[in-house]
């Protein structure tokens, strides 16, 4: 999101992709970059993160994300080479979080402001909502999680209660998910996790 400085949302998931997003950047603004936003804990959101850091950016998340990393991040070094390769990883390290949020925050970039927003326990335990002030724009990470099988690292009543309650004052006009196309419609954005079943009464002992 672009104010009088460039506010971004996640990182991808390697040195590689934080270096093409910044150069993606770059091709749009020479505005600074003051703030990266991580949305959740999960390595292909935030292991780009030292990209930004290194640029001048503070680095935001949940108060909860960096205790939910270090407990992961030694299987990690095993599991996400095994995954995509080693070579695919090289220079990647895990860059500290700047600013903890365990309360709504307003940033303030000057033409706009955004609102992170940290969530309880749902599709992680350490999830981030942004909403931009001037576009309407809802950064959801994970939260929304369309075209791929969403993974559950946090509590599957609590996102479900996540779902369930549209965002509102003021509803977004946009919806942009961790995966998939972006949504006008929050209906449409949630639809492919609905759930399949319907609960039933429980039988009665009579």
């Amino acid at each position: 999101m672009i104010g009088d400085s460039v506010l971004v949302i996640d990182a991808g998931g390697s040195r590689a992709e934080g270096e093409a997003l910044y150069a993606a950047i770059r091709r749009e603004t020479d505005l600074p970059i003051s703030h990266l936003v991580l949305t959740h804990m999960h390595p292909d959101h935030i292991l780009g993160s030292e990209v930004f850091s290194e640029a001048g950016a503070t680095i935001v998340a949940n108060a909860k994300l960096p205790p939910a990393v270090s407990m992961r991040s030694a299987s990690w070094r095993q599991s996400i080479p095994a995954q995509i390769g080693t070579k695919a990883l090289l220079g990647t390290r895990i860059a500290p979080v700047d600013q903890l949020v365990s309360a709504p925050l307003t940033l303030d970039l000057g033409r706009t402001k955004v609102t992170l927003t940290p969530v309880a326990a749902a599709h992680t335990d350490n999830d981030l909502t942004a909403f931009d002030s001037r576009s309407g724009a809802f950064f959801t990470g994970d939260l929304v999680f369309r075209e791929l099988t969403p993974v559950i690292d946090g509590s599957l009543s609590g996102w479900e209660s996540w779902l369930a309650e549209p965002p509102r004052d003021p509803a977004p006009s946009l919806i942009i998910p961790g995966h998939g196309a972006i949504q006008n419609d929050w209906k449409e954005a949630i639809s492919p996790q609905k759930p399949i079943w319907t609960p039933c009464a429980a039988p009665s002992l009579r």
